[in-house]
């Protein structure tokens, strides 16, 4: 029988500088084993007249 195990996702990495120090201890210390990524464009943003 195969081995089960979990998986921990950490959102919003490189939304910010405390949000990627967080999540980077958090992947050192083994205690998240994936991670997604927030990536900032120019497209997203709202523009105001």
């Amino acid at each position: 029988m195969k081995e089960r195990g979990i998986i921990i996702t950490a959102d919003d990495f490189g939304m910010s500088p405390i949000f990627n120090k967080v999540i980077d201890e958090l992947v050192v210390d083994g205690i998240i084993s994936s991670v997604s990524v927030m990536v900032k464009r120019e497209e997203g943003k709202s523009k105001k007249n």
